[in-house]
């Protein structure tokens, strides 16, 4: 879940500190909870896909 008012996306393609955007609450993958309130939980819970 986010917030539309608030949610702001920053690129990191041309930056050395990625940043996380802002305004999104909630984000579950496969489940289990990613961000929680706001704060990445640091769950691994995906996997890579790879294209050969």
């Amino acid at each position: 879940m986010f917030d539309l008012n608030n949610f702001k996306d920053y690129p990191d393609f041309l930056t050395f500190k990625p940043r996380m955007a802002t305004g999104i609450n909630y984000l579950l993958i496969n489940g289990k909870i990613i961000i929680q309130d706001g704060i990445n939980t640091h769950s691994k819970n995906g996997y890579i896909i790879k294209n050969n």
